[in-house]
């Protein structure tokens, strides 16, 4: 059972069409209470009247003054034109229900209903009661009813209380001294609806309510000796300001005195939470809407007024609302960071053995050459280089040492410069150089002419093997060659390793 809206049958939104008449003679009439404001609409020939309301169910309630006149009237009920199924069988009271329409789509609907009548017979209507999807304007004049077992009365009850819901009739029941009931409320007015059952204690006994905290107010408990009798008014509050209020009611009797029932309440110009019903969810991906329905309903000097007690739902809902905001930040926040690592620090390629292809390494053509890419290399040191001699061979001699001013040589394009000749005879060989640069020149006539050599010991080999135009035969000592190789394989490594980085 939800929280839902009752329109009176006086109420200005019902169209009526044919003959109704207001009446309130049933007041006595069964075991069901009194009409709802003591007003009834009756149609004594072909009439019909509509009503526009957004909700998911709605009940058609009236009177039935006797099981054969009911018989012998006949109606229709319809929403959007199509017509739902219809009560048959009756028993004698007020608030029977004639039809009633559940599982609706959460929008508008329009309402009808068709009375005919027989002759000897009438069609009592009293109220619409519907369970509304979205809010409900203070203009639609309407009644909120909060029935025990509503949500917003979870914790109104103290300990003490009993809901008795698998036997007539259904309804909460206290019989402990002093339990309570403490409901906060929105409206102008509130009334308590019971019952009686002779099943229980008939001895009278009292109780209290209060609201905003102010003195007390007592109202008896009047038990029944057989029977029982349902939607009784156990106390209606006065007029309220409209705004928030806290009631309080307090059970005065014990287990041998008439109990302290509870129906519903009823809340003039009262608010209540529903939720959207399931078929929102099909449609829609919200899990839960929440929406708060304004209500208010027509005053009347018999109007009855029920103590209500709801928890502060605004306080909840936004503490939900602020859990789940905080949540969907912390979601947010941890995919932020999560990308941002993942962007700075790139996953490794799928496969764990990913072949480098290096580019292929051509030797320099020069002889003892160092890649350019690495650094200069200077030539190497002349220790072994021998003079020529009359057969063209070469012996090991120290090179002398010179001036650093008079011993520089260029290598690269500088050395090309260097042009030297040299003339081998059996006889007395005589050897002239020529170059750019200061260098070493041998005396013309000497038998074993050196090479230019720089101030470090260095021979201008790149001379000796390019610039020369003529053959020289001049080979390096084995132990040059191995320590040359050596350091061209070296370089040769670094540039491999430098070409796979």
């Amino acid at each position: 059972m939800s929280a839902s809206i009752r329109v009176d049958d006086t109420d200005s939104n019902i169209q009526y069409s044919g003959n109704w008449l207001p009446t309130s003679h049933y007041d006595s009439l069964g075991s069901f209470g009194p009409p709802f404001q003591n007003t009834l609409h009756n149609a004594t020939s072909q009439a019909s009247f509509s009503y526009i309301f957004t909700g998911t169910s709605v009940v058609i309630a009236g009177t039935v003054s006797s099981v054969y006149a009911t018989s012998r009237s006949s109606y229709t009920c319809s929403i959007d034109g199509k017509a739902f199924p219809i009560q048959t069988r009756f028993s004698a009271g007020n608030g029977v229900t004639l039809c009633e329409a559940t599982g609706l789509s959460p929008k508008s609907h329009i309402l009808e209903l068709v009375a005919g009548p027989s002759s000897n017979s009438s069609f009592l209507f009293d109220y619409i009661q519907y369970v509304p999807s979205f809010i409900i304007n203070p203009e639609d004049h309407a009644t909120v009813v909060i029935p025990h077992v509503d949500p917003q009365l979870k914790f109104a009850y103290d300990p003490a209380w009993d809901m008795l819901s698998s036997a007539q009739p259904i309804g909460a029941m206290t019989r402990t001294t002093n339990s309570t009931l403490e409901y906060v409320f929105n409206g102008t007015s509130l009334a308590w609806i019971g019952f009686y059952d002779s099943n229980y204690p008939s001895t009278d006994a009292t109780a209290t309510y209060s609201v905003d905290g102010h003195t007390p107010t007592l109202f008896p408990l009047k038990g029944i000796s057989s029977g029982i009798q349902l939607n009784q008014i156990f106390f209606q509050t006065s007029s309220l300001p409209l705004t928030q209020h806290r009631l309080v009611v307090t059970y005065q009797g014990n287990n041998l005195t008439t109990p302290l029932t509870l129906e519903s309440l009823l809340i003039q110009n009262g608010s209540i939470a529903t939720m959207i019903p399931p078929q929102l969810y099909q449609s829609a991906s919200a899990s839960l809407i929440t929406s708060v329905v304004y209500a208010s309903a027509t005053s009347s000097p018999q109007a009855q007024q029920q103590p209500s007690h709801s928890t502060d739902f605004s306080a909840i809902i936004g503490g939900t609302i602020g859990g789940a905001a905080i949540l969907l930040f912390s979601v947010f926040g941890f995919l932020f960071i999560r990308l941002r690592f993942l962007k700075r620090h790139p996953k490794p390629p799928s496969s764990e053995f990913t072949t480098r292809q290096p580019n292929p390494y051509t030797p320099p053509a020069r002889p003892f050459a160092r890649p350019s890419s690495i650094h200069k290399q200077r030539p190497p040191p002349a220790r072994y280089m021998p003079p020529l001699s009359d057969a063209g061979s070469m012996r090991s001699y120290d090179p002398p040492t010179t001036a650093p001013s008079q011993n520089v040589v260029e290598h690269g394009s500088s050395t090309r410069r260097h042009h030297r000749r040299h003339r081998h005879h059996r006889h007395g060989t005589t050897a002239e150089a020529t170059s750019s640069t200061p260098t070493t020149v041998a005396r013309k006539g000497a038998r074993n002419e050196r090479p230019t050599t720089s101030s470090r010991g260095y021979v201008t080999l790149h001379s000796l093997y390019r610039d020369n135009t003529e053959p020289l035969h001049l080979q390096p000592p084995p132990e040059v060659r191995t320590r040359e190789q050596s350091k061209f394989r070296e370089g040769e490594k670094v540039l491999s390793n430098v070409l796979l980085d």
